[in-house]
């Protein structure tokens, strides 16, 4: 006798209330069924179809994310303090970039190649600034953008894969379309507060550290303002110079003639 057939007589002696799935989750009996249909007709109407009513929530959801919450998102008049924190910084820095690159050429009007490694250092700091200038200007756009993509395209995604989830029978098929809508819903919600966190973060660093920014500005303009002093000095004097040269060459050249 094979082992196939074994295990078809196996089967065929077990009792008929023994027999379950390899789970042994569902009674495969017919009693079971019986009873199964039994309970689905007692039920109420509205919980035969409680599946379709949970899956209509997300949607609704993903509508008031769209327009309502969406429309508040892409709003530049709700980051109002937002782009002025942003503007605030971006004078700072742009003080910083003009205090750095008076300096550089300041330094360079000095006679000799001394001051030269000095010039080219400030040179770059300035090209720093610039960069985070531009960083700047990005974090002011992205207010808007991250805040569409967010409201009007991630969030009602992850809500559609979560209805489609509720509706799925196989629960290796639910559970990965929850997973998804999870992480897409969280990805949506991360870009969207990245920007105001950072910018919050800055205002507490800056807040900390005010005075030393005060005194380095003040301090950036003051020299910035010497060395325009001195190279105007300079410049004066070689001035001078010349013309007390020109004036010895020509009492040079009357004496010749």
């Amino acid at each position: 006798m094979y082992e196939g057939e074994e295990r078809s007589e196996n089967r065929k002696q077990l009792p008929a209330e023994g027999r379950q799935d390899r789970e042994g989750n569902r009674d495969l009996t017919r009693e079971g069924t019986r009873s199964c249909r039994k309970k689905r007709e007692n039920e109420p109407e509205y919980l035969r179809y409680k599946r379709y009513i949970y899956a209509i929530i997300p949607l609704i959801v993903a509508l008031i994310s769209f327009f309502p919450i969406g429309k508040m998102a892409t709003d530049p008049a709700r980051y109002a303090r937002t782009i002025a924190a942003l503007d605030e910084k971006k004078t700072v820095v742009m003080e910083l970039t003009a205090a750095s690159t008076a300096s550089s050429a300041a330094i360079t009007l000095i006679p000799g190649d001394v001051a030269t490694p000095l010039a080219d250092k400030l040179a770059d700091i300035s090209g720093y600034f610039v960069i985070v200038i531009c960083a700047l200007y990005l974090e002011k756009y992205l207010l808007t953008i991250l805040g569409f993509a967010a409201f009007k395209i991630l969030i009602p995604a992850a809500c559609v894969l979560l209805s489609a989830a509720i509706l799925q029978k196989r629960q290796t098929g639910k559970e990965t379309l929850v997973k998804m809508a999870v992480k897409i819903a969280m990805f949506g919600l991360a870009i969207f507060l990245v920007v105001p966190a950072s910018v919050k973060a800055s205002d507490m660093i800056s807040a900390t550290y005010q005075d030393s920014i005060d005194s380095t500005l003040e301090q950036a303009r003051k020299s910035a303002e010497e060395l325009e002093s001195e190279n105007a000095v300079r410049r004066q004097s070689l001035r001078v110079r010349r013309r007390q040269r020109k004036k010895r060459r020509m009492r040079a050249g009357g004496m010749r003639s």
